[in-house]
């Protein structure tokens, strides 16, 4: 399951996963350089959000616990962007552990951020067992 797509923008998707770099210990997600204009975008969209999950869970029994980060925003048309994401909590796995990213269009309108409906992406890209 490690680096599988959940979705159609996968070109976007992969290239950003190419960018990251996801360190267990610290449950941290380092990006460095992407640059969203590299590939095609809805015309009215201005920035990307990525949120970045860790997951615990138990296939025996179905339990499972979620980490989330905040949503970080890339401007679009902005060039290139390197950022760090951490969950909210640190979540360490006790059965299976996912990281998995989140990303989606916005629309940013007089200072207000609206989402696009379709999520751009969703993919695992790593994959903890703990067994």
């Amino acid at each position: 399951m490690k680096r599988h797509s959940f979705v159609p923008e996968k070109d976007l998707v992969s290239g950003f996963c190419r960018q990251a770099n996801f360190n267990w210990t610290t449950q941290q997600l380092d990006v460095s350089d992407f640059n969203p204009d590299l590939y095609k975008v809805p015309k009215t969209a201005t920035h990307i959000g990525v949120t970045l999950g860790v997951l615990d869970f138990d296939f025996e029994t179905l339990e499972h616990s979620l980490s989330l980060s905040s949503i970080h925003f890339v401007a679009l048309g902005a060039g290139g962007s390197s950022f760090s994401l951490t969950p909210e909590q640190v979540l360490v796995p006790a059965h299976v552990g996912f990281v998995v990213l989140g990303l989606r269009y916005y629309e940013l309108i007089e200072n207000e951020v609206y989402a696009f409906k379709k999520p751009l992406g969703v993919q695992i890209l790593d994959v903890l067992n703990t067994n």
